[in-house]
């Protein structure tokens, strides 16, 4: 047996296994940077799954060329062509989750702030404030004035958001 269905068997079959954990524990969401933000990016290509992802086009392309011809042995074009799969793979399956995690959180953008707690990042001075505001839906970072503009609020303090009814902002008070 080639080294190519062996590799396409054990990516195969460790793909399988993920997508049936995924479905049962769909639900479970682990978070390793504990900041509770979704995290997606194009370094996930190079990730575990990315990787998973690359294996599995590479092996499928070279396991179907070996099952097709099988009276030739693979020559650099195979594996060439075997690699540029592998990478559509990653890219378009990082696509199709970028788009199902679209799909899995509703729109949140602007939710209520008022009466929330925050915590001072930056004085911009004139009495604004950049401020980091955890809700349940993730952080969010914002610009805020101080009801009394007042530029002695240090970095880090906790502070609770209001509404100015006057000019339908959010301060800090």
């Amino acid at each position: 047996m080639e080294w190519y269905y062996i590799l396409f068997a054990i990516v195969f079959t460790i793909f399988i296994i993920k997508n049936i954990i995924s479905w049962v524990g769909g639900e479970i969401d682990v978070d390793f940077d504990l900041d509770g933000d979704v995290d997606f990016d194009i370094s996930s290509m190079i990730s575990f799954k990315g990787i998973l992802h690359f294996l599995l086009g590479f092996s499928a392309y070279l396991s179907l060329i070996g099952y097709f011809y099988s009276n030739t042995k693979l020559m650099f074009l195979d594996y060439f062509i075997g690699i540029i799969i592998g990478c559509i793979f990653t890219i378009g399956l990082w696509y199709l989750y970028k788009l199902m995690m679209k799909f899995n959180h509703a729109n949140h953008d602007n939710p209520d702030f008022t009466g929330m707690d925050c915590t001072i990042l930056t004085n911009l001075g004139g009495g604004k404030y950049t401020v980091m505001i955890n809700t349940p839906q993730g952080s969010f970072k914002k610009t805020m004035n101080h009801m009394n503009n007042d530029n002695d609020i240090s970095i880090g303090s906790q502070m609770r958001i209001a509404k100015d009814v006057s000019n339908n902002e959010y301060v800090i008070h």
